[in-house]
């Protein structure tokens, strides 16, 4: 645009430039007119002269001078004629000139103000591209939010779908824990009856816990029975030596008034399960008891087994709530490396707990 204005610049300069020159050139034409002129009025002034003072015998001579001054008249006049017709076009051009220059000027504006048009609009151009860049920056934006929208949709809509499933099978499990529900209530009521049962029969069983304390107190101070409570089980074990000799699995008369008490305590115990157990140290069994027990597994399970026949045909109890297991040596309470440890590993042991469903 500023190149532009340029070249029109500097064209109306050239013209302007060539309108004073045309000027200049008027001008000097119009001053050598002059002068032409006042060179004839003194030529005629001269002629006259001549024709009143000259002699007649110069007429000839005057007569020549004349007729060239005359034909030096006529050229001048032609020549006159010309600078002035060269005048008169001069003049023309220069009105054409003017005329020229104004609708120079004119256009000049007119090309001012298409300029300052164009530019507005280039401007107004550069700011629609500009715009447009960004809508179409907006629209690429869009379409690649409106893509994701449609993957949210579609996810939407398979998470909706698994909704409806879940809610289907929530309502499905809802009905299954109204009724769980129901239940546990029912269970819950039932448990509060087995509790005030437990109560009672926790209460029975610290009866008998007492019982065997006060009938087993001898065999408790000489520590040859021991008596241990938890949870809802009672504990009594037996040194092997107060119930059975020596690698036999007969009861010992005096293991026999020892079990006695225990078992009239047991018989106040209602529903719950009297497991015996028998255990040994780890010494094999002596060769002389081999033909009927060939290891201890057969000796522990022997002495639990009369045990519980013992509480069954002697004592009464229920053989449904008996129960005789036989551990060998493998659950030791001592070391068997020492008599000592040996003797207290040789035991039987009675655990009244919960039946086992």
């Amino acid at each position: 645009m500023n190149q532009k204005m340029g070249s029109r610049n500097t064209a109306i300069g050239i013209l302007t430039a060539l309108l004073v020159a045309s000027l200049i050139l008027v001008s000097i034409i119009y001053w050598k007119h002059l002068n032409t002129k006042d060179a004839l009025q003194a030529t005629e002034k001269k002629l006259l002269h001549l024709n009143e003072n000259l002699i007649p015998s110069k007429n000839a001579k005057i007569t020549d001078l004349q007729k060239k001054l005359e034909k030096e008249k006529a050229a001048n006049e032609a020549r006159l004629a010309q600078l002035k017709a060269r005048y008169d076009a001069d003049l023309s051009q220069i009105e054409e000139l003017k005329t020229t220059r104004e609708k120079m000027v004119a256009l000049n504006k007119m090309l001012y103000a298409r300029d300052q048009t164009v530019s507005q609009l280039e401007e107004k151009l550069e700011s629609l591209e500009g715009d447009f860049e960004e809508e179409k920056r907006i629209r690429n934006a869009l379409s690649v939010e409106l893509s994701s929208k449609d993957a949210l949709a579609a996810s939407l809509q398979k998470e909706r779908d698994r909704n409806q499933s879940n809610i289907a099978y929530l309502e499905e499990e809802m009905a299954k824990g109204r009724s769980e529900i129901q239940r546990l209530h029912e269970q819950l009521s039932a448990l509060r009856g087995d509790k005030e049962i437990a109560v009672s029969e926790m209460g029975r069983l610290k009866s008998t816990y007492d019982k065997l304390i006060s009938d087993l107190h001898t065999q408790l101070k000489n520590n040859q029975v021991a008596i241990k409570t938890y949870k809802e089980k009672i504990s009594v074990t037996f040194v092997d030596r107060i119930l059975f000799d020596s690698g036999k699995a007969t009861i010992s008369p005096e293991g026999r008034r020892v079990l006695k008490k225990v078992g009239q305590a047991l018989k106040e115990v209602q529903d719950r399960q009297i497991r015996v157990i028998g255990h040994t140290d780890d010494i094999p069994i002596m060769e002389a008891y081999r033909h009927k027990f060939p290891t201890n597994w057969e000796l522990s399970a022997a002495r639990a087994a009369a045990v519980a026949r013992y509480f069954q045909n002697d004592i009464g109890l229920d053989p449904v709530n008996l129960e005789a297991v036989g551990r060998s040596f493998y659950q030791p309470i001592e070391s068997n490396e020492t008599d000592q440890g040996r003797a207290q590993n040789r035991r039987v042991n009675i655990i009244i707990g919960p039946k086992i469903k």
